[in-house]
């Protein structure tokens, strides 16, 4: 692991955490996320001890923590490296995905008032015009987590896990995939049917959004990685 990869993931997130823990698990994510830590690298303590001027004892935290939210894998012979998802469980978290966000649009849609979808229209705008990738995977998720939001917290958090599990892939596949036009045609059909109350429409909707999406990316990953072999 290249030190100045580090420091400049201290620059890009700054020091705004309340615990050494938070800020180095959060220098991490956004390394993984970015791709500037690539699967398979190894995270080795020292060197993130230099980079973020922390002690070792809050780098093992954050790499527990790290390793239970799906981004480092912990070896008692390699240590922590980034983890990596194969195609398989690449389409499996999606699947899962739609399920849970299925059952969080039949909690949450009956609860929405006029404000929240209004609220919801305005990040879909935003995202229809955003050309970077990391603001657009952001707003991607706010979309979608504001149509869920009255849904029950564990059920939210959930969603959430399998979101992180994934978000590194998705920024890195974006771009080759080509599908911008079809994923803005699908928001906007998607908070239509929920405005309307039409909970089995947007389910319907959302299947092939997700689960669909989720073949195409594992489909890309698969390519990449054969390329590269």
């Amino acid at each position: 692991m290249k030190l100045e990869i580090l420091q400049n993931l201290v620059k890009n997130t700054g020091v705004r955490y309340r615990t050494a823990t938070q800020h180095v698990a959060e220098c991490l994510r956004e390394g993984i996320a970015t791709g500037a830590l690539a699967e398979g690298d190894a995270l080795v303590q020292d060197e993130i001890a230099l980079a973020l001027g922390v002690s070792r004892t809050p780098i093992r935290e954050a790499l527990r923590m790290l390793e239970a939210e799906g981004w480092v894998h912990l070896s008692p012979h390699r240590g922590a490296v980034v983890a990596t998802l194969s195609a398989d469980e690449i389409r499996q978290i999606f699947e899962i995905r739609f399920a849970l966000e299925a059952l969080a649009l039949r909690q949450s849609v009956p609860k929405l008032d006029a404000s929240a979808f209004e609220e919801a229209r305005k990040i879909l705008d935003a995202l229809d015009s955003e050309s970077d990738i990391g603001r657009w995977v952001e707003l991607h998720r706010k979309f979608h987590m504001r149509l869920y939001s009255a849904a029950s917290a564990r059920l939210l958090s959930l969603i959430e896990d399998q979101y992180d599990a994934v978000d590194r892939y998705l920024r890195l596949e974006l771009l080759a995939m080509d599908n911008a036009a079809d994923n803005r045609d699908e928001h906007h059909a998607i908070l239509d049917a929920c405005m309307a109350g039409d909970i089995d429409t947007a389910i319907r909707m959302c299947e092939p959004h997700i689960a669909g999406a989720g073949s195409d990316l594992a489909e890309a990953l698969d390519r990449r990685r054969r390329a590269g072999e």
